[in-house]
């Protein structure tokens, strides 16, 4: 009840920070940057819906509102099975949504931007001219079971409702190509 409840985590990154770094050979170059954070917690409520184990509000077997994430596979089926989730029920809830059970860490390593390029170092009107590729937010490395674990549902307008995630939109991983033009 209310009476048992208590802070769970935190929040907010104990630490953070980033690291950039240029690369050089011959007429080819490369950005590389890195963003990190840990120490940190997220509540993923939106587990309990896709974890949710086949149960429906009304016990309902046509009620059901939701596929199941890949990982509810470990889960209990038989005497002496050690799993992660409890058994599948159509009519018993086994995990309820307000629960620390969707508390995880949140720690992470983002390769937020990459940059490669290559200048044209010819006498013709191509000098000094530079083509390149860009990827935005191309991978994540983390052990948070959302899409991101720099997710704010709340729009993290307050402390008091960071690290909440009820299925929010992920940061878009973007490609692009570009020509600089020297004249």
């Amino acid at each position: 009840d209310a009476d048992d409840a208590q802070p769970l985590g935190q929040a907010l990154p104990k630490y953070y920070g980033g690291f950039n770094n240029n690369f050089r050979f011959d007429d080819f170059d490369c950005n590389l940057f890195l963003t990190y954070a840990g120490g940190n917690q997220v509540y993923n409520l939106i587990r309990a819906t896709y974890d949710n184990l086949g149960w429906s509000n009304d016990g309902d077997v046509y009620a059901v509102y939701a596929n199941n994430s890949t990982f509810v596979k470990d889960r209990w089926k038989q005497p002496g099975d050690i799993a992660e989730y409890p058994r599948a029920s159509f009519v018993n809830n086994q995990l309820e949504q307000i629960s620390s059970a969707f508390i995880e860490d949140a720690s992470f390593v983002r390769l937020q931007q990459v940059n490669v390029g290559y200048t044209f170092k010819t006498n013709s009107r191509l000098n000094g001219t530079r083509l390149y590729l860009q990827g935005n937010n191309v991978f994540t490395i983390t052990k948070y079971k959302g899409f991101d674990p720099e997710v704010s549902s709340t729009g993290a307008s307050s402390e008091r409702t960071a690290g909440l995630d009820y299925g929010a939109y992920p940061k878009a991983r973007t490609v692009l190509v570009g020509v600089n033009i020297a004249f």
